[in-house]
């Protein structure tokens, strides 16, 4: 049975902290990026996707063996949509 593994993705006002995470909950790697909000959304969503990729990349895992990325977000987030209605800190509005 090939193992599988989680990203986990803290987003906040200064720092995108991602971790790659086993299915024993261990925390295989990291990596911490600097948030730049003053080039909008759109941006922020670029560093994620670089320090998702920066730990697949880093790590050798592929990208077939990941079950699941989570995103913690600072405001307010529709469940359904997955739309985030406010997040001051990132000046993010309706995204």
């Amino acid at each position: 049975m090939e193992k599988k593994f989680i990203i986990s993705v803290d987003l906040g006002g200064t720092k995108i902290l991602s971790a790659l995470i086993s299915e024993t909950n261990e925390i295989i790697d990291r990596y911490k990026l600097a948030t730049d909000t003053s080039k909008g959304a759109d941006c922020i969503v670029e560093c994620i996707a670089e320090s998702v990729n920066k730990l697949l990349n880093e790590s050798g895992i592929k990208q077939e063996v990941i079950k699941a990325i989570s995103l913690g977000v600072p405001g307010t987030v529709d469940p359904q949509s997955g739309f985030i209605g406010s997040a001051p800190n990132l000046s993010i509005k309706n995204y």
